[in-house]
Order: structure tokens, then sequence, then C-alpha cells
């Protein structure tokens, strides 16, 4: 049958038909006297096979292999591989969700008009710091951050109030970059060989809170930590460290929603 009959039966337009001509997926038989090619169920099954694959990414270059001259084992190798690369890809769909459930967690708090402060124990992270310091961010801090930005949501931005300037009674020096929980790490498969700090297990005292301005915070900003710290007397030791969750506009001005954390013992 002729090309139009053709795709209209496989449901597919002609154009790919032909594509799939050129590149090997079939090889339409040209009739005699004229230039038109002529395609059976033959090629039928050869183009819904090949379909069947590229639906799972496989290349067109790929399909027209198994098509020709491909041992079992090339596709069982391909298959293995894209396997792998499916579960790569839902794990991190998974991760995606979960910042997702905790943006949207974070958000009806914030709806509800809740200050929260409570015991939050942070994973093994890393977090690199490009504003807000004195020194500028070497080579390796710009590409780490780099690598970092590119991986949003599975970084995420973080905020940081150094330990110096933590527990004086003045307006803090808040420092902000990019950061990535361990598992985070080695599911992205990044590098983070000397990158920042890197910290296991702390518990933390935490608040959360919304500003129009992260880094033109005070003593009082966080006074309900120090509040919740002598109430159980606690010692609290370190930076203030945390993360951006997100931003949006409330009556007209431009807020940011995000939590800080202080370790104690």
């Amino acid at each position: 049958m002729k090309v139009h009959e053709f795709s209209a039966r496989l449901g597919i337009p002609a154009s790919k038909v032909r594509y799939y001509d050129r590149n090997g997926i079939i090889s339409g038989k040209r009739q005699d006297g004229n230039n038109y090619r002529e395609y059976d169920m033959m090629d039928a099954l050869d183009i819904y096979n090949a379909l069947m694959f590229r639906s799972f990414d496989m290349s067109v270059s790929q399909a027209a292999g198994i098509n020709s001259d491909c041992r079992l084992k090339d596709i069982n190798d391909w298959l293995l591989q894209h396997i792998l690369e499916v579960e790569r890809q839902i794990a991190l769909e998974q991760m995606r969700l979960e910042r997702l459930h905790q943006m949207k967690e974070y958000f009806m708090d914030i709806k509800e008009g809740q200050t929260r402060v409570e015991t939050f124990k942070l994973q093994k992270n890393y977090e690199v710091w490009t504003f807000g310091t004195k020194e500028k961010p070497d080579d390796r801090t710009a590409r780490i951050a780099e690598t970092l930005a590119e991986h949003l949501p599975f970084s995420y931005v973080a905020l940081k109030i150094p330990e110096e300037n933590l527990f004086a009674d003045t307006c803090y020096d808040v420092q902000a970059g990019l950061g990535i929980l361990e598992e985070n790490r080695v599911k992205c498969g990044i590098d983070m060989q000397g990158a920042g700090f890197e910290i296991a297990g702390a518990e933390r005292l935490t608040i959360w809170l919304e500003k129009e301005n992260p880094f033109h915070l005070t003593r009082s900003d966080l006074e309900p930590i120090f509040q919740e710290a002598r109430r159980r007397g606690v010692e609290l030791f370190g930076d203030a460290v945390g993360r951006m969750y997100l931003g949006y506009t409330r009556n007209g001005r431009r807020v940011h929603c995000f939590a800080l954390g202080i370790c104690f013992r």
C-alpha cells in the first residue's frame, strides 16, 4: 500500500513514515515504472517495534540497528542501562515531590500565621557561601555553586549567620549560598570534595521566619530561639544555618520565607 494509506492505518503522519524509511527503520519497495514506495504489514511491525523503543528514548539509529543487525545481548545491555536511568529519574522525581510537599506545608503554616520554633535534626549536608562573605569565591567554590544551581530543587538556597556575629546584640551579617543533603548529592552524582563545610547528625533549634529582606536580621528576629534555649536549659553554639523555602508577594510586598537553626547541647 502507498504511504498515505499505510500511515493512516499505522496512526502516524506520512512524514514520519518517510523519515523512518530514510533512516533505515523500514525499506519501502519501489513500484516499477514510478517513484512511489509500497509498504506492507511487515513494515508496520518494524515501525511499531521502533516506536516502542523510541518511547523509551532509544535513538533512531539504535532502533534502525535493531531492525538490521543487532544481537539479543545488545538489546539486553541497552535495556539494563535504560532501567538504571529510569530508576534514577524516578528517584529524582520523588525528591522533587518531597520538596513540593515541604514548600506546601511551610506555606500553610504561613497562611495560618504561625511562628514556629522546634527541634530539627540536620542530615549530613554540604554548603558553599558566595554572598555576604569578605572573600571572593575561588574557582572551586564557583564551579560547585554552578553545579548546585543547575540541580535545584535537589539542592537548596542556604543562609548563614556566623557564630561570631550571632550572639551580639546588633544587626546580623547574613551570608547566602547553596547547599545539598548528602543523600541528594549521591543521587545526583555531584562531587562536593572541598566545598564549604559538611555537618552530620546535629540537632538544632529552628525558627521559621518571613521577612522582606533576609539580609537585615537582628537579635530580636531570633529571640524565640534564645527563649526556647533558656526554657530547656540548653546552650546554643555554632553558626545559625538554614534554607530559603519560597518567595512570594503579599499585600503588594515581596516577602521571603526561610528557616534558621542553631545547634544546642
